[in-house]
């Protein structure tokens, strides 16, 4: 055969197989190109939601409250929405149509979470009857919400009787809840590893370091708080001094942990009594508060 027959072939075989690969390439790119925009996208709106949220939490007075926090938590949601159908504005998507997109959003807070995501709208015959009309959502209409709040929990109940159940947090903090030996049990606290015991003396120590026992008097649990450019008030509190000069002092408050975060009682007993947490060193006081 011939070069020439040979070159022929080579190309009859050789350029659709060039053409498929180039085409196959060119495919490639576009859809790395489209995801990777998408992705940037997806991740602009998901900040927009995720600093809502904080900005409304820090801003709120009632953000521990179960109402204020779902309400948060929506708005937060519509402001995610509303960043992604501006992001896609373009392309002439908007946020209802998104939403048929976009299984669910959760917000993982830090004893569980709540999922926002399509469901099945059920309405009861002996309340509407003939009236459905009157509702907002018909039966069996497909709507988005936010489902109840779902802890990190679980539940161990074994043979010798023990039944209780165990909440956890995004840190070491848990709860028991239960019968554990035949005894109700109702116990919060932090699960260390690490920790001895000395039976000689009846102290604790975490890596090396001697935990000091809680003091519990008539005005319940009291802990120590370092509180920045305090001068101490009684003998009890001690004074903390880098370089000779006044950086604050250890003072004692009655304390009490709500949904993970420390509130602490300054002037107890009095009338000028405040609950204040504190935040990277300083104090916030909470504005609407009963002292119990």
């Amino acid at each position: 055969m011939k070069i020439q027959g040979l070159a022929v072939i080579a190309i009859i075989i050789i350029l659709p197989m060039s053409i498929i690969l180039n085409s196959y390439a060119q495919n490639q790119i576009k859809t790395l190109s489209l995801q990777t925009q998408y992705d940037s996208k997806l991740k602009n709106a998901t900040y927009d939601a995720v600093k809502a949220f904080q900005l409304n939490m820090s801003n709120s007075t009632t953000s521990d409250l179960a109402n204020s926090k779902m309400r948060d938590i929506e708005a937060s949601i519509n402001t995610f929405y509303s960043s992604l159908a501006s992001n896609f504005s373009m392309t002439g998507y908007g946020e209802d149509v998104l939403k048929n997109y976009v299984p669910a959003v959760v917000y993982t807070l830090y004893d569980g979470y709540y999922i926002y995501s399509a469901y099945e709208n059920k309405l009861e015959e002996d309340i509407y009857g003939e009236n459905e009309e009157n509702a907002t959502y018909k039966d069996g209409k497909n709507i988005n919400g936010l489902k109840p709040y779902i802890y990190y929990s679980c539940r161990y109940k074994r043979e010798n009787g023990d039944d209780f159940v165990i909440t956890y947090s995004l840190d070491s903090y848990i709860t028991i809840q239960g019968k554990i030996k035949g005894n109700s049990v109702n116990e919060s606290g932090y699960l260390l590893s690490g920790v001895d015991y000395n039976d000689a003396e009846g102290y604790y120590t975490y890596k090396g370091v001697r935990i000091k026992p809680e003091s519990m008097t008539s005005k319940g649990l009291q802990q120590s708080v370092y509180v920045p450019n305090a001068t101490p008030s009684n003998d009890s509190e001690k004074i903390i001094l880098i370089d000779g000069n006044l950086a604050g002092s250890i003072k004692t408050y009655p304390c009490k942990k709500v949904n993970g975060v420390k509130y602490y009682i300054e002037n107890m007993g009095s009338s000028t009594a405040k609950v204040f947490s504190m935040i990277n060193d300083e104090k916030r006081y909470q504005r609407r508060c009963i002292i119990k």
